[in-house]
């Protein structure tokens, strides 16, 4: 009797080992299971991650494209209506110039006269600043400011040699589309300047404009106002990009009915030095 006590006991106590370890084993295998679960949701998560920041900077990366190449298209724009007005200006002077010679001064006076008007119809086209990208900005910009009835005033002081010019046309043409458009819609007086100062380790520029309300109350993150966001809003994260890349600063602040921006970079020579 005690010998098949001791078997059964002993046959109790091989299930209970057994049972106990099919129980932890469950448990293995289903901590293993969670485990993998993760370890594939984060694999995912990481790979969808890269993809989506693939498509924004292909996405980011056209809108520059297209950006840039209506610079240009733009820039040759106005370059063939500066040579139309020359070659205009040239035939209307020489009409000024028989109507002299012949003795009609008073024609001759009424057509001096109304070439003044004319001409004072074309903005002023910016001086040499020697940086080509700023030359090219400026000169769009006072001619869009021109067409949207905004005043453009500039200040350059310094060579401004020490920012890549594709970034420095970039960036100053963003800072004053922007601003001409905020102008563009005031009621009153409508303007945009801009000053350009250099030194031997920085660039700053100033922008400031006209607005018809308190940019920062309402828009206190620079976003785009335009009905399609998605295809818009590249000109701030353009900005923000460059000033990151000069290590650089760029803050904003309101005086009354003015939005001032400002910015200084670092130039190229001193950006390439490591940072203290």
């Amino acid at each position: 009797m005690n010998g098949l006590s001791a078997v059964i006991a002993a046959d109790c106590i091989r299930r209970g080992f057994e049972k106990r370890y099919e129980g932890r084993r469950d448990i293995l295998l289903r901590t293993a299971g969670c485990l993998l679960c993760f370890t594939a949701a984060g694999l995912f998560c990481r790979f969808a991650g890269r993809y989506l920041r693939g498509m924004k900077e292909a996405e980011y990366e056209r809108a520059i494209c297209e950006q840039q190449q209506k610079q240009i298209h733009d820039l040759y724009r106005i370059s063939r209506q500066a040579n139309h007005i020359r070659h205009d200006m040239k035939i209307k002077l020489d009409v000024v110039y028989e109507l002299l010679r012949k003795g009609e001064y008073q024609k001759a006076k009424e057509g001096i006269k109304r070439l003044a008007c004319e001409w004072g119809d074309y903005p002023e086209l910016p001086q040499e600043t020697g940086n080509e990208g700023l030359n090219a900005a400026l000169l769009k910009a006072a001619r869009e400011s021109h067409e949207q009835g905004v005043k453009f005033r500039y200040v350059v002081m310094g060579k401004t040699d020490g920012i890549d010019s594709l970034d420095m046309g970039n960036l100053v043409y963003n800072l004053l589309k922007n601003g001409i458009e905020a102008s563009a819609r005031t009621q009153g007086e409508r303007e945009v300047e801009i000053a350009v100062r250099n030194d031997a380790s920085k660039t700053e520029i100033e922008v400031i404009n006209s607005i018809c309300g308190s940019v920062i109350k309402e828009n206190p993150w620079m976003q785009s106002q335009k009905k399609n966001r998605s295809e818009h809003g590249f000109g701030m994260k353009s900005i923000r990009e460059i000033v990151e890349k000069y290590h650089g600063e760029y803050v904003y602040a309101e005086e009354g009915n003015l939005f001032i921006q400002k910015i200084i970079l670092r130039t190229f020579r001193a950006a390439l030095l490591p940072e203290s």
